[in-house]
């Protein structure tokens, strides 16, 4: 994540997912209800005891199209307080219309 210098609160925050979203959608679909079904490339949810993080953030890289300009390159960041969301490292995946999709479940 490119962000160490561009956001300063960036350094205080440990990764506890990462999701490679395709670039091209596959010829059966893929929605945010079926995200399980493609893992994520760090999961590491394990690692964080219940209660163990005050805020939880959430980071986009936007990577653009090289043939159409109408898709720039780019990235999104979000923060808040965990308080009254979670307490649970396990429940700040994504999250599709049927609910959380990090424990498998979607």
């Amino acid at each position: 994540m490119p962000l160490s210098g561009s956001i300063p609160e960036f350094a205080s925050y440990g990764e506890v997912y990462r999701l490679n979203i395709p670039v091209n959608t596959p010829t059966n679909g893929w929605t945010v209800t079926n995200l399980t079904s493609s893992g994520y490339a760090v999961n590491n949810a394990a690692n964080y005891a219940q209660g163990s993080f005050s805020r939880i953030a959430y980071y986009m890289e936007l990577s653009g199209s090289t043939n159409n300009t109408n898709f720039p390159n780019g990235w999104v960041w979000v923060s808040f307080d965990a308080a009254g969301v979670t307490n649970r490292a396990d429940r700040i995946g994504c999250v599709g219309r049927g609910g959380f999709c990090t424990d498998g479940h979607a």
